[in-house]
């Protein structure tokens, strides 16, 4: 017997009841599935980002290590360059020390050898280069010796070496630094039959006070920045041969540039100035002011490119039995610019006092040009 219930068949109602729970424990286990899975996930994000974490802080404590370690190793480097520094100074000082103990030696080979020790020595210190040449240059200055003619030969000797070291790097030859920019103080030195060939002096030259005896040349020099030859006395010869004088660097006597200065100079009763300059530039002067000439001062003018500098003497005085020679020199090769002009640089005298009995004979194409200006007229009138 089939009983019905709410008008539902009974093996009907107990069927749909079977398949409603299977429909229940089925929703629930995937739940519990979905549940698992989310867990499982957030656990692993979470040691996965402990993981990455870690491994980035294991990251960051090596580059620190690194650096670390990049910076000890750069102060080791600093603390062994200033180690090496300071014992190369301190060999250089010593370097120093020796060659100054021989050059103030009683023996003059001895002064020799250190002469040479001096100079190498600048050329290895830089930084020093000119205390050594200074320390050369104070050689010279010193009083040549007063005892016999061997004496004074051998130490004649020593300044001569002194000389071609300098002239060496002054010349640029080859395997030696340049000196050109450095400063030479000749001041009040005595030079005996020296010649300097070719050589360019960069910055001004101090020979003030200098006296020159024997036969002295200066011959092909460069005077970048002008020289001073301020109150030298010239007993001998001084030739002045085919020298240039350049630049504007020397601010004199009412505001004028000068560059090659022979202020109050003497040429003595013996003794000659000549000058015969290749080039003089536009900005650059040979100057004398008071300067007097009881010997011989000759001036072999030649054609320059144009525009040059002039030749001024101010307050010029020419003693009685001197003589004063102005003369038209062979110009020396004129490169190869056809557009080029060359014309004789001016040679002016303001205020001259030519004694009685004193020589002048000056080139008349020179005068006829206007290039000699200020000693003709008052020449004509000592004649007189």
């Amino acid at each position: 017997m089939v009983s019905v219930v709410a008008g539902i068949p009974s093996d009907f109602t107990a069927s749909a009841a079977d398949t409603t729970a299977t429909q229940v424990w089925t929703l629930i286990v995937a739940g519990l599935a979905v549940v698992a899975t989310l867990v499982s996930a957030y656990l692993l994000r979470r040691t996965g980002r402990g993981t990455v974490s870690a491994a980035q802080r294991a990251a960051d404590a090596s580059e620190r290590s690194a650096r670390a370690a990049q910076e000890a190793v750069g102060v080791n480097r600093e603390t062994a360059a200033g180690v090496a520094r300071r014992a190369e100074d301190g060999a250089l000082a010593a370097r120093y020390q020796d060659a100054a103990t021989q050059l103030g030696h009683d023996k003059a080979p001895v002064r020799l050898a250190g002469v040479y020790a001096m100079a190498r020595l600048a050329d290895d210190w830089s930084a020093q280069r000119q205390v050594c040449v200074d320390v050369l240059c104070a050689y010279l200055r010193m009083p040549w010796p007063s005892e016999g003619d061997a004496v004074r030969s051998s130490d004649g000797k020593v300044r001569e070496a002194i000389l071609s070291v300098t002239s060496s790097h002054l010349r640029g030859d080859r395997d030696v630094p340049d000196w050109k920019t450095l400063n030479f103080d000749f001041s009040g030195a005595v030079f005996r039959s020296i010649r300097l060939y070719n050589i360019a002096f960069a910055s001004v030259s101090n020979f003030t006070g200098a006296r020159f005896e024997g036969m002295n040349t200066f011959e092909r020099c460069t005077f970048l920045q002008g020289a001073n030859f301020d109150h030298c006395s010239i007993e001998g010869r001084l030739f002045l041969d085919d020298i240039a004088v350049a630049g504007n660097q020397m601010v004199s006597k009412g505001g004028e540039l000068l560059c090659f200065t022979l202020d109050k100079a003497h040429v003595g009763e013996y003794g000659e100035l000549i000058i015969r300059p290749a080039a003089i530039t536009e900005s650059g002067q040979i100057f004398g002011y008071d300067t007097r000439v009881d010997g011989l001062l000759c001036i072999d003018s030649r054609e320059m490119r144009a525009p040059c500098g002039t030749i001024i003497f101010n307050g010029f005085k020419l003693g009685a039995a001197s003589k004063l020679m102005i003369n038209k020199a062979p110009t020396p090769h004129r490169g190869f610019n056809p557009a080029a002009k060359f014309v004789y640089p001016r040679i002016s005298f303001i205020y001259p006092d030519v004694e009685r009995g004193a020589s002048v004979e000056l080139d008349e194409a020179l005068v006829k040009s206007g290039s000699i200006t200020g000693i003709k007229a008052q020449a004509r009138r000592e004649d007189e």
